[in-house]
């Protein structure tokens, strides 16, 4: 089992075949400095789980807070999704016009 404020999993043997199962929810963008910092902390938290968690499978899943069409957070995600060869299903599956949820939160961005 793992947990922080920003990500938890767990390891699940299914006939020998250990899966990792991530749950995040990375910080949304306040556009300074701080907002950036504390995304790529969460990415670097998450290279680490990939690096070091022991598994056969993994699956990632939950609210990244990034736009592939707009924002300063999609690359840096999409850049760790390519590191590791992974794929960005709701980006490659989904209609661009598709999205998951839009806040009226005027101080914060998902983009």
């Amino acid at each position: 089992m793992y947990f922080t404020n920003r990500i938890m999993g767990i390891t699940i043997n299914v006939n020998g075949d250990i899966f990792l199962l991530l749950n995040v929810y990375f910080p949304c963008d306040y556009r300074n400095d701080e907002s950036l910092v504390a995304y790529l902390e969460t990415l670097s938290e998450l290279d680490d789980i990939y690096n070091n968690f022991p598994r056969d499978r993994i699956l990632i899943a939950g609210d990244f807070n990034c736009d592939p069409r707009k924002g300063r957070f999609f690359k840096e995600f999409s850049n760790f999704a390519s590191g590791w060869n992974l794929n960005i299903a709701d980006v490659y599956s989904l209609p661009a016009d598709t999205h998951t949820y839009i806040s009226r939160n005027s101080g914060c961005s998902t983009s």
